[in-house]
Protein backbone atom coordinates (compact mmCIF):
# COMPACT_ATOMS: atom_id res chain seq x y z
CA UNK A 1 0.00 0.00 0.00
CA UNK A 2 2.83 2.35 0.90
CA UNK A 3 4.48 1.77 -2.50
CA UNK A 4 1.31 2.69 -4.39
CA UNK A 5 0.88 5.85 -2.32
CA UNK A 6 4.50 6.78 -3.05
CA UNK A 7 4.04 6.29 -6.81
CA UNK A 8 0.65 7.99 -7.08
CA UNK A 9 1.20 10.88 -4.66
CA UNK A 10 4.83 10.99 -3.59
CA UNK A 11 6.61 11.00 -6.96
CA UNK A 12 4.43 13.74 -8.58
CA UNK A 13 4.68 15.82 -5.42
CA UNK A 14 8.49 15.45 -5.29
CA UNK A 15 8.84 16.21 -9.02
CA UNK A 16 6.78 19.40 -8.89
CA UNK A 17 8.39 20.71 -5.72
CA UNK A 18 11.97 20.12 -6.87
CA UNK A 19 11.80 21.03 -10.57
CA UNK A 20 13.76 24.06 -11.77
CA UNK A 21 11.68 27.11 -12.73
CA UNK A 22 12.37 28.24 -16.29
CA UNK A 23 10.54 31.27 -17.63
CA UNK A 24 9.83 31.10 -21.37
CA UNK A 25 12.28 33.00 -23.58
CA UNK A 26 11.93 34.24 -27.20
CA UNK A 27 14.60 31.89 -28.61
CA UNK A 28 13.51 32.44 -32.21
CA UNK A 29 13.89 36.23 -31.94
CA UNK A 30 17.33 35.78 -30.39
CA UNK A 31 18.44 33.44 -33.19
CA UNK A 32 17.57 36.12 -35.76
CA UNK A 33 20.11 38.48 -34.16
CA UNK A 34 22.98 36.44 -35.61
CA UNK A 35 21.98 37.74 -39.06
CA UNK A 36 21.38 41.32 -37.91
CA UNK A 37 22.10 43.94 -40.57
CA UNK A 38 21.90 47.66 -39.93
CA UNK A 39 21.21 50.61 -42.24
CA UNK A 40 21.74 54.18 -41.05
CA UNK A 41 20.26 57.18 -42.77
CA UNK A 42 22.53 60.07 -43.79
CA UNK A 43 20.76 63.29 -44.74
CA UNK A 44 22.73 65.49 -47.14
CA UNK A 45 21.64 68.92 -48.33
CA UNK A 46 23.30 70.78 -51.21
CA UNK A 47 22.65 74.54 -51.46
CA UNK A 48 23.66 76.20 -54.73
CA UNK A 49 23.36 79.78 -56.04
CA UNK A 50 20.30 80.76 -58.03
CA UNK A 51 22.40 81.63 -61.08
CA UNK A 52 22.81 77.93 -61.68
CA UNK A 53 20.26 76.40 -64.03
CA UNK A 54 17.68 73.86 -62.91
CA UNK A 55 19.23 71.39 -65.33
CA UNK A 56 22.60 71.70 -63.58
CA UNK A 57 20.85 71.21 -60.24
CA UNK A 58 19.26 67.91 -61.29
CA UNK A 59 22.41 66.67 -63.01
CA UNK A 60 24.54 67.43 -59.94
CA UNK A 61 22.02 65.70 -57.67
CA UNK A 62 22.06 62.52 -59.77
CA UNK A 63 25.85 62.43 -60.10
CA UNK A 64 26.35 62.89 -56.35
CA UNK A 65 23.83 60.16 -55.60
CA UNK A 66 25.63 57.71 -57.89
CA UNK A 67 29.04 58.41 -56.38
CA UNK A 68 27.80 58.12 -52.80
CA UNK A 69 26.01 54.86 -53.52
CA UNK A 70 29.31 53.48 -54.79
CA UNK A 71 30.58 53.73 -51.20
CA UNK A 72 28.03 51.14 -50.09
CA UNK A 73 29.50 47.64 -49.95
CA UNK A 74 28.28 44.28 -48.73
CA UNK A 75 28.81 45.14 -45.07
CA UNK A 76 26.60 44.20 -42.14
CA UNK A 77 26.33 47.96 -41.63
CA UNK A 78 25.68 50.34 -44.52
CA UNK A 79 24.66 53.98 -45.00
CA UNK A 80 21.57 55.06 -46.89
CA UNK A 81 22.10 58.50 -48.40
CA UNK A 82 19.17 60.86 -48.79
CA UNK A 83 20.14 63.87 -50.90
CA UNK A 84 18.20 67.11 -51.17
CA UNK A 85 19.54 69.77 -53.57
CA UNK A 86 18.00 73.26 -53.66
CA UNK A 87 18.76 76.91 -54.41
CA UNK A 88 19.90 79.34 -51.71
CA UNK A 89 17.05 81.18 -50.03
CA UNK A 90 16.78 84.97 -49.75
CA UNK A 91 17.69 84.87 -46.05
CA UNK A 92 20.78 82.79 -46.79
CA UNK A 93 21.85 85.09 -49.64
CA UNK A 94 21.43 88.18 -47.43
CA UNK A 95 23.50 86.64 -44.64
CA UNK A 96 26.30 85.68 -47.03
CA UNK A 97 26.42 89.18 -48.58
CA UNK A 98 26.43 90.85 -45.15
CA UNK A 99 29.30 88.71 -43.83
CA UNK A 100 31.26 89.13 -47.08
CA UNK A 101 30.93 92.93 -47.03
CA UNK A 102 32.17 92.97 -43.43
CA UNK A 103 35.02 90.66 -44.42
CA UNK A 104 34.04 88.41 -41.55
CA UNK A 105 36.13 85.40 -40.61
CA UNK A 106 34.94 82.01 -41.84
CA UNK A 107 34.53 80.94 -38.22
CA UNK A 108 31.99 83.76 -37.72
CA UNK A 109 30.19 82.76 -40.94
CA UNK A 110 30.09 79.20 -39.69
CA UNK A 111 28.35 80.25 -36.46
CA UNK A 112 26.03 82.67 -38.27
CA UNK A 113 24.77 79.96 -40.64
CA UNK A 114 24.21 77.59 -37.73
CA UNK A 115 22.15 80.22 -35.90
CA UNK A 116 20.15 81.04 -39.05
CA UNK A 117 19.20 77.42 -39.68
CA UNK A 118 18.78 76.01 -36.19
CA UNK A 119 18.96 78.81 -33.64
CA UNK A 120 20.27 77.31 -30.40
CA UNK A 121 19.30 73.75 -31.36
CA UNK A 122 21.46 71.01 -32.86
CA UNK A 123 21.70 70.28 -36.57
CA UNK A 124 19.40 67.23 -36.47
CA UNK A 125 21.98 65.17 -38.33
CA UNK A 126 21.72 67.14 -41.61
CA UNK A 127 25.04 67.52 -43.43
CA UNK A 128 24.89 70.74 -45.48
CA UNK A 129 27.20 71.77 -48.36
CA UNK A 130 26.73 75.38 -49.34
CA UNK A 131 28.14 76.83 -52.59
CA UNK A 132 28.94 80.53 -52.29
CA UNK A 133 27.50 82.80 -55.01
CA UNK A 134 29.71 84.84 -57.31
CA UNK A 135 31.31 87.86 -55.61
CA UNK A 136 30.92 86.46 -52.08
CA UNK A 137 34.14 85.86 -50.06
CA UNK A 138 36.20 86.10 -53.25
CA UNK A 139 39.41 85.70 -51.23
CA UNK A 140 38.28 82.20 -50.22
CA UNK A 141 39.90 79.55 -52.42
CA UNK A 142 39.53 76.34 -50.40
CA UNK A 143 36.57 74.39 -49.05
CA UNK A 144 36.00 75.14 -45.35
CA UNK A 145 34.84 72.38 -42.96
CA UNK A 146 33.43 74.09 -39.89
CA UNK A 147 32.60 73.13 -36.33
CA UNK A 148 29.04 72.21 -37.22
CA UNK A 149 27.59 69.91 -39.87
CA UNK A 150 28.00 72.26 -42.80
CA UNK A 151 30.78 72.83 -45.30
CA UNK A 152 31.32 76.10 -47.16
CA UNK A 153 32.52 75.82 -50.75
CA UNK A 154 33.93 78.87 -52.59
CA UNK A 155 32.37 80.08 -55.84
CA UNK A 156 32.93 77.78 -58.81
CA UNK A 157 31.92 78.37 -62.38
CA UNK A 158 31.16 74.67 -62.68
CA UNK A 159 29.73 73.17 -59.50
CA UNK A 160 30.25 69.70 -60.95
CA UNK A 161 33.99 70.20 -60.47
CA UNK A 162 33.46 70.04 -56.70
CA UNK A 163 31.66 66.69 -56.85
CA UNK A 164 34.75 64.65 -55.98
CA UNK A 165 35.66 67.02 -53.15
CA UNK A 166 32.20 66.69 -51.56
CA UNK A 167 32.36 62.89 -51.70
CA UNK A 168 35.83 62.98 -50.11
CA UNK A 169 34.63 65.17 -47.23
CA UNK A 170 31.65 62.90 -46.60
CA UNK A 171 33.78 59.75 -46.76
CA UNK A 172 36.84 60.90 -44.77
CA UNK A 173 35.39 63.41 -42.31
CA UNK A 174 31.66 63.06 -41.79
CA UNK A 175 30.84 59.41 -42.54
CA UNK A 176 33.70 56.94 -42.50
CA UNK A 177 31.87 53.84 -43.72
CA UNK A 178 34.75 51.47 -43.03
CA UNK A 179 35.29 52.75 -39.48
CA UNK A 180 31.62 52.37 -38.58
CA UNK A 181 31.45 48.90 -40.10
CA UNK A 182 34.67 47.92 -38.32
CA UNK A 183 33.19 49.01 -34.97
CA UNK A 184 30.28 46.60 -35.47
CA UNK A 185 32.40 43.74 -36.82
CA UNK A 186 35.11 44.02 -34.16
CA UNK A 187 32.63 43.97 -31.28
CA UNK A 188 30.77 41.00 -32.77
CA UNK A 189 33.96 39.27 -33.99
CA UNK A 190 32.61 39.22 -37.57
CA UNK A 191 35.23 39.46 -40.31
CA UNK A 192 37.83 40.19 -37.65
CA UNK A 193 41.02 41.54 -39.20
CA UNK A 194 44.49 41.96 -37.75
CA UNK A 195 44.46 44.37 -34.83
CA UNK A 196 45.91 47.80 -35.51
CA UNK A 197 46.09 50.96 -33.43
CA UNK A 198 42.61 52.09 -34.45
CA UNK A 199 41.09 48.74 -33.43
CA UNK A 200 42.66 48.53 -29.98
CA UNK A 201 42.91 52.20 -28.96
CA UNK A 202 39.46 52.52 -27.35
CA UNK A 203 37.74 50.15 -24.95
CA UNK A 204 34.85 48.45 -26.70
CA UNK A 205 31.23 48.63 -25.59
CA UNK A 206 31.89 50.78 -22.53
CA UNK A 207 29.12 53.17 -21.49
CA UNK A 208 30.90 54.86 -18.57
CA UNK A 209 34.39 55.93 -17.50
CA UNK A 210 36.23 56.74 -14.30
CA UNK A 211 38.70 59.49 -15.29
CA UNK A 212 41.70 59.72 -12.96
CA UNK A 213 44.23 62.58 -13.04
CA UNK A 214 47.57 62.01 -11.30
CA UNK A 215 50.50 64.37 -10.76
CA UNK A 216 53.75 62.42 -10.31
CA UNK A 217 56.65 64.34 -8.81
CA UNK A 218 59.96 62.48 -8.82
CA UNK A 219 62.02 65.05 -6.88
CA UNK A 220 60.10 66.91 -4.14
CA UNK A 221 63.38 68.03 -2.52
CA UNK A 222 64.09 70.40 -5.39
CA UNK A 223 60.59 71.38 -6.48
CA UNK A 224 57.00 71.06 -5.25
CA UNK A 225 54.66 71.31 -8.27
CA UNK A 226 51.12 72.45 -7.65
CA UNK A 227 48.13 72.23 -9.96
CA UNK A 228 44.63 73.64 -9.73
CA UNK A 229 43.06 70.50 -11.17
CA UNK A 230 39.56 71.39 -9.97
CA UNK A 231 39.56 74.68 -11.87
CA UNK A 232 41.11 73.00 -14.94
CA UNK A 233 38.41 70.32 -14.97
CA UNK A 234 35.66 72.93 -14.71
CA UNK A 235 37.21 75.21 -17.34
CA UNK A 236 38.36 72.69 -19.95
CA UNK A 237 37.08 69.17 -19.33
CA UNK A 238 33.49 69.84 -18.24
CA UNK A 239 32.58 71.80 -21.43
CA UNK A 240 33.92 68.87 -23.43
CA UNK A 241 31.97 66.31 -21.37
CA UNK A 242 28.85 68.48 -21.68
CA UNK A 243 28.92 67.70 -25.42
CA UNK A 244 28.82 63.96 -24.66
CA UNK A 245 26.30 63.90 -21.79
CA UNK A 246 25.15 60.34 -22.48
CA UNK A 247 28.49 58.91 -21.32
CA UNK A 248 28.57 58.19 -17.58
CA UNK A 249 31.73 59.81 -16.25
CA UNK A 250 33.21 60.45 -12.81
CA UNK A 251 36.50 62.21 -12.02
CA UNK A 252 39.14 61.90 -9.30
CA UNK A 253 42.67 63.23 -8.85
CA UNK A 254 45.76 62.70 -6.71
CA UNK A 255 49.35 63.88 -6.23
CA UNK A 256 52.18 61.39 -5.68
CA UNK A 257 55.74 62.31 -4.68
CA UNK A 258 58.96 60.29 -5.03
CA UNK A 259 57.60 58.54 -8.14
CA UNK A 260 60.41 58.17 -10.61
CA UNK A 261 60.31 56.63 -14.06
CA UNK A 262 61.96 53.20 -13.90
CA UNK A 263 63.97 53.74 -17.08
CA UNK A 264 67.26 55.35 -17.91
CA UNK A 265 66.56 57.94 -20.62
CA UNK A 266 69.05 58.55 -23.38
CA UNK A 267 71.16 61.67 -22.96
CA UNK A 268 71.88 63.85 -25.98
CA UNK A 269 73.72 67.04 -25.11
CA UNK A 270 71.91 68.82 -22.29
CA UNK A 271 68.60 67.01 -22.81
CA UNK A 272 67.27 63.53 -22.03
CA UNK A 273 65.05 61.45 -24.29
CA UNK A 274 62.67 58.52 -23.94
CA UNK A 275 62.62 56.44 -27.11
CA UNK A 276 59.35 55.25 -28.62
CA UNK A 277 60.14 51.57 -27.95
CA UNK A 278 60.64 52.29 -24.23
CA UNK A 279 57.33 54.09 -23.68
CA UNK A 280 55.17 50.98 -23.02
CA UNK A 281 57.52 49.99 -20.17
CA UNK A 282 56.62 53.16 -18.26
CA UNK A 283 53.09 52.03 -17.51
CA UNK A 284 53.57 48.96 -15.27
CA UNK A 285 55.84 50.50 -12.58
CA UNK A 286 53.70 53.64 -12.44
CA UNK A 287 50.39 51.78 -12.41
CA UNK A 288 51.38 49.96 -9.22
CA UNK A 289 51.63 53.34 -7.46
CA UNK A 290 48.38 54.80 -8.75
CA UNK A 291 46.17 52.81 -6.42
CA UNK A 292 42.61 52.00 -7.38
CA UNK A 293 39.40 53.98 -7.24
CA UNK A 294 36.28 51.94 -6.57
CA UNK A 295 34.02 52.36 -9.57
CA UNK A 296 31.78 50.26 -11.78
CA UNK A 297 33.06 52.15 -14.82
CA UNK A 298 36.22 51.50 -16.80
CA UNK A 299 39.21 53.51 -15.66
CA UNK A 300 41.19 55.98 -17.79
CA UNK A 301 44.40 57.38 -16.30
CA UNK A 302 45.96 60.70 -17.24
CA UNK A 303 49.42 61.29 -15.82
CA UNK A 304 51.48 64.49 -15.51
CA UNK A 305 55.08 63.51 -14.75
CA UNK A 306 57.60 66.04 -13.42
CA UNK A 307 61.09 64.54 -13.90
CA UNK A 308 63.91 64.96 -11.40
CA UNK A 309 66.43 67.77 -11.71
CA UNK A 310 69.17 65.47 -12.96
CA UNK A 311 66.91 64.28 -15.82
CA UNK A 312 65.51 67.65 -16.88
CA UNK A 313 64.62 68.49 -19.61
CA UNK A 314 63.10 65.13 -20.54
CA UNK A 315 61.48 64.64 -23.95
CA UNK A 316 59.50 61.89 -25.72
CA UNK A 317 60.48 60.67 -29.16
CA UNK A 318 57.81 59.44 -31.55
CA UNK A 319 57.91 56.46 -33.90
CA UNK A 320 59.98 58.41 -36.46
CA UNK A 321 62.57 59.37 -33.85
CA UNK A 322 61.46 63.01 -33.72
CA UNK A 323 60.62 64.82 -30.50
CA UNK A 324 56.86 64.72 -29.87
CA UNK A 325 55.40 68.23 -30.13
CA UNK A 326 53.13 67.72 -27.10
CA UNK A 327 55.83 65.81 -25.16
CA UNK A 328 53.19 63.19 -24.45
CA UNK A 329 52.06 59.74 -25.52
CA UNK A 330 48.90 57.66 -25.40
CA UNK A 331 48.55 54.10 -24.10
CA UNK A 332 45.63 52.25 -25.77
CA UNK A 333 42.69 51.53 -23.44
CA UNK A 334 44.71 52.83 -20.46
CA UNK A 335 45.15 56.59 -20.73
CA UNK A 336 47.59 59.38 -21.50
CA UNK A 337 50.99 60.50 -20.23
CA UNK A 338 52.43 64.05 -20.29
CA UNK A 339 55.99 64.97 -19.28
CA UNK A 340 56.13 68.45 -17.75
CA UNK A 341 59.62 69.98 -17.53
CA UNK A 342 60.23 72.67 -14.92
CA UNK A 343 63.15 75.08 -15.22
CA UNK A 344 64.54 75.18 -11.69
CA UNK A 345 67.16 77.90 -12.26
CA UNK A 346 64.84 80.90 -11.86
CA UNK A 347 62.78 79.63 -8.93
CA UNK A 348 62.39 81.96 -5.95
CA UNK A 349 61.13 79.04 -3.91
CA UNK A 350 60.56 75.41 -4.72
CA UNK A 351 56.79 75.76 -5.24
CA UNK A 352 55.64 75.93 -8.89
CA UNK A 353 52.13 76.09 -10.33
CA UNK A 354 51.62 74.11 -13.52
CA UNK A 355 50.18 75.78 -16.62
CA UNK A 356 47.06 73.66 -17.12
CA UNK A 357 45.79 74.87 -20.48
CA UNK A 358 48.38 72.99 -22.53
CA UNK A 359 48.14 69.95 -20.24
CA UNK A 360 44.35 69.71 -20.48
CA UNK A 361 44.45 70.37 -24.22
CA UNK A 362 46.70 67.32 -24.64
CA UNK A 363 44.59 65.21 -22.30
CA UNK A 364 41.33 66.05 -24.09
CA UNK A 365 42.88 65.24 -27.47
CA UNK A 366 43.89 61.87 -26.04
CA UNK A 367 40.47 61.39 -24.43
CA UNK A 368 38.75 61.84 -27.80
CA UNK A 369 40.73 58.92 -29.18
CA UNK A 370 40.24 56.77 -26.07
CA UNK A 371 36.47 57.27 -26.28
CA UNK A 372 36.46 55.91 -29.82
CA UNK A 373 37.01 59.00 -31.94
CA UNK A 374 39.12 58.72 -35.06
CA UNK A 375 42.00 60.97 -36.14
CA UNK A 376 40.98 63.03 -39.16
CA UNK A 377 43.16 63.28 -42.23
CA UNK A 378 42.47 66.66 -43.78
CA UNK A 379 41.09 66.10 -47.29
CA UNK A 380 42.86 67.64 -50.26
CA UNK A 381 41.47 71.00 -51.38
CA UNK A 382 39.79 71.41 -47.96
CA UNK A 383 40.73 72.88 -44.60
CA UNK A 384 39.35 72.11 -41.16
CA UNK A 385 37.99 75.13 -39.35
CA UNK A 386 39.90 76.64 -36.45
CA UNK A 387 38.55 75.52 -33.12
CA UNK A 388 40.07 74.74 -29.75
CA UNK A 389 41.51 71.27 -29.19
CA UNK A 390 39.54 71.17 -25.93
CA UNK A 391 36.31 71.30 -27.94
CA UNK A 392 34.49 68.57 -29.83
CA UNK A 393 32.89 69.43 -33.15
CA UNK A 394 29.32 68.49 -33.89
CA UNK A 395 30.39 66.05 -36.60
CA UNK A 396 32.90 64.41 -34.21
CA UNK A 397 30.12 64.04 -31.65
CA UNK A 398 27.72 62.51 -34.16
CA UNK A 399 30.41 60.16 -35.45
CA UNK A 400 31.17 59.04 -31.88
CA UNK A 401 27.49 58.27 -31.14
CA UNK A 402 27.16 56.36 -34.39
CA UNK A 403 30.27 54.26 -33.68
CA UNK A 404 29.24 53.57 -30.08
CA UNK A 405 25.78 52.56 -31.24
CA UNK A 406 27.27 49.93 -33.54
CA UNK A 407 29.49 48.62 -30.73
CA UNK A 408 26.61 48.42 -28.24
CA UNK A 409 24.23 46.72 -30.67
CA UNK A 410 26.87 44.22 -31.73
CA UNK A 411 27.87 43.35 -28.16
CA UNK A 412 24.29 43.03 -26.94
CA UNK A 413 23.39 40.66 -29.79
CA UNK A 414 26.41 38.46 -29.02
CA UNK A 415 25.56 38.49 -25.31
CA UNK A 416 21.95 37.47 -25.90
CA UNK A 417 22.93 34.75 -28.38
CA UNK A 418 25.51 33.30 -25.98
CA UNK A 419 23.03 33.37 -23.10
CA UNK A 420 20.35 31.61 -25.15
CA UNK A 421 22.77 28.85 -26.16
CA UNK A 422 23.89 28.39 -22.56
CA UNK A 423 20.34 28.11 -21.26
CA UNK A 424 19.40 25.64 -24.00
CA UNK A 425 22.39 23.42 -23.31
CA UNK A 426 21.87 23.32 -19.54
CA UNK A 427 18.23 22.32 -19.22
CA UNK A 428 18.08 22.49 -15.42
CA UNK A 429 19.48 26.00 -15.00
CA UNK A 430 17.11 28.47 -13.37
CA UNK A 431 15.53 31.14 -15.60
CA UNK A 432 13.81 33.70 -13.40
CA UNK A 433 11.19 36.22 -14.42
CA UNK A 434 13.72 39.05 -14.02
CA UNK A 435 15.95 37.42 -16.64
CA UNK A 436 13.00 37.09 -18.98
CA UNK A 437 12.19 40.79 -18.54
CA UNK A 438 15.80 41.86 -19.14
CA UNK A 439 16.03 39.80 -22.34
CA UNK A 440 12.71 41.14 -23.62
CA UNK A 441 13.83 44.70 -22.84
CA UNK A 442 17.14 44.14 -24.68
CA UNK A 443 15.36 42.78 -27.76
CA UNK A 444 12.91 45.70 -27.75
CA UNK A 445 15.73 48.25 -27.39
CA UNK A 446 17.70 46.65 -30.24
CA UNK A 447 14.68 46.95 -32.51
CA UNK A 448 14.07 50.57 -31.46
CA UNK A 449 17.72 51.46 -32.02
CA UNK A 450 17.65 49.82 -35.45
CA UNK A 451 14.54 51.84 -36.40
CA UNK A 452 16.11 55.09 -35.13
CA UNK A 453 19.23 54.50 -37.24
CA UNK A 454 17.10 53.97 -40.32
CA UNK A 455 15.38 57.30 -39.60
CA UNK A 456 18.63 59.18 -39.00
CA UNK A 457 18.00 59.78 -35.28
CA UNK A 458 21.51 58.97 -34.07
CA UNK A 459 21.19 60.12 -30.43
CA UNK A 460 18.00 58.11 -29.91
CA UNK A 461 19.65 55.09 -31.53
CA UNK A 462 22.60 55.40 -29.15
CA UNK A 463 20.41 55.63 -26.03
CA UNK A 464 18.36 52.58 -27.06
CA UNK A 465 21.54 50.64 -27.89
CA UNK A 466 22.94 51.57 -24.48
CA UNK A 467 19.76 50.23 -22.84
CA UNK A 468 20.07 47.02 -24.88
CA UNK A 469 23.68 46.57 -23.76
CA UNK A 470 22.83 47.15 -20.09
CA UNK A 471 19.80 44.82 -20.15
CA UNK A 472 21.61 42.00 -21.98
CA UNK A 473 24.57 42.12 -19.60
CA UNK A 474 22.27 42.24 -16.55
CA UNK A 475 20.55 39.11 -17.84
CA UNK A 476 23.82 37.32 -18.60
CA UNK A 477 25.40 38.08 -15.22
CA UNK A 478 22.25 37.66 -13.13
CA UNK A 479 23.24 35.89 -9.86
CA UNK A 480 20.21 33.59 -9.99
CA UNK A 481 21.56 31.87 -13.11
CA UNK A 482 24.27 30.28 -11.00
CA UNK A 483 22.02 29.50 -8.03
CA UNK A 484 22.39 26.19 -6.17
CA UNK A 485 19.31 24.79 -7.90
CA UNK A 486 21.60 23.84 -10.76
CA UNK A 487 23.66 20.68 -10.29
CA UNK A 488 25.65 18.54 -12.71
CA UNK A 489 24.42 14.95 -13.04
CA UNK A 490 27.15 13.47 -10.83
CA UNK A 491 26.17 15.85 -8.02
CA UNK A 492 22.54 14.87 -8.40
CA UNK A 493 23.40 11.20 -7.97
CA UNK A 494 25.60 12.01 -4.97
CA UNK A 495 22.68 13.81 -3.30
CA UNK A 496 19.72 11.61 -4.21
CA UNK A 497 21.23 8.09 -3.83
CA UNK A 498 21.87 8.41 -0.05
CA UNK A 499 18.33 9.77 0.30
CA UNK A 500 16.37 7.34 -1.83
CA UNK A 501 18.36 4.11 -1.35
CA UNK A 502 17.40 3.53 2.32
CA UNK A 503 13.70 4.24 1.75
CA UNK A 504 13.52 2.43 -1.58
CA UNK A 505 13.94 -1.05 -0.03
CA UNK A 506 10.75 -1.00 2.09
CA UNK A 507 8.90 0.72 -0.74
CA UNK A 508 9.95 -1.97 -3.23
CA UNK A 509 8.99 -4.72 -0.73
CA UNK A 510 5.68 -3.00 -0.21
CA UNK A 511 5.14 -2.92 -3.97
CA UNK A 512 5.84 -6.65 -4.21
CA UNK A 513 3.40 -7.33 -1.37
CA UNK A 514 0.83 -5.15 -3.06
CA UNK A 515 1.29 -6.95 -6.38
CA UNK A 516 0.95 -10.31 -4.60
CA UNK A 517 -2.17 -9.09 -2.86
CA UNK A 518 -3.66 -7.97 -6.17
CA UNK A 519 -2.83 -11.30 -7.79
CA UNK A 520 -4.27 -13.17 -4.78
CA UNK A 521 -7.49 -11.21 -4.89
CA UNK A 522 -7.86 -11.91 -8.60
CA UNK A 523 -7.25 -15.69 -8.08
CA UNK A 524 -9.76 -15.77 -5.25
CA UNK A 525 -12.42 -14.06 -7.37
CA UNK A 526 -11.85 -16.57 -10.16
CA UNK A 527 -12.18 -19.50 -7.68
CA UNK A 528 -15.38 -18.08 -6.28
CA UNK A 529 -16.81 -17.78 -9.80
CA UNK A 530 -15.95 -21.41 -10.54
CA UNK A 531 -17.61 -22.57 -7.29
CA UNK A 532 -20.75 -20.59 -8.07
CA UNK A 533 -21.26 -22.15 -11.49
CA UNK A 534 -21.90 -25.83 -10.21
CA UNK A 535 -24.30 -24.51 -7.59
CA UNK A 536 -26.27 -22.62 -10.20
CA UNK A 537 -26.34 -25.73 -12.47
CA UNK A 538 -27.74 -27.88 -9.64
CA UNK A 539 -30.47 -25.33 -8.98
CA UNK A 540 -31.46 -25.38 -12.63
CA UNK A 541 -31.70 -29.17 -12.57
Amino acid sequence: MIGFIFIIIGLPLWWNTTKVYRASLPYKDIEKLAELKLDYLVNIKILIPKEESLLNLKSFDNSLRDQLNSLIAEFAVNPKFEINTRFLSEAENSLLKEKSQRNAALKDLDFALQKLWYGEKSSNGNYIFIFLPSGIFEQMKTTHIGKFLHTIIPYKKEIASELKNIVTVIKNVYINVETISRAFNTASQRNLKTNNMENIRAQKSVSGYQISFTLLNSDPDSVIPWWNIEEAVQKYLNPFLAKVPHLNTSIDSQVLHYSTVQLNPTRDGQAFYLDYKDLPHLINPIEAKLGSYVSLNSNLNFIVYVPSQDQTPLYVRNKDGDVAESNAFLSPQWGGFVIYNINRTNLENNHVELEMRSVMSTFISQLKLLLGGQPIDQPEQSILGEYSSTEITEWEELSLWRTKTMEFLSTSTITLTSLARLLEQISNMVIGDQIQKQIQQALLSIEKSKDALEQGRVTTAYLEAKTALTSSENAFFDPSILALLYFPDDQKYAIYIPLFLPISIPIILSLFEGIKWLKGSKDKSKTDEREKKPIEEKKND
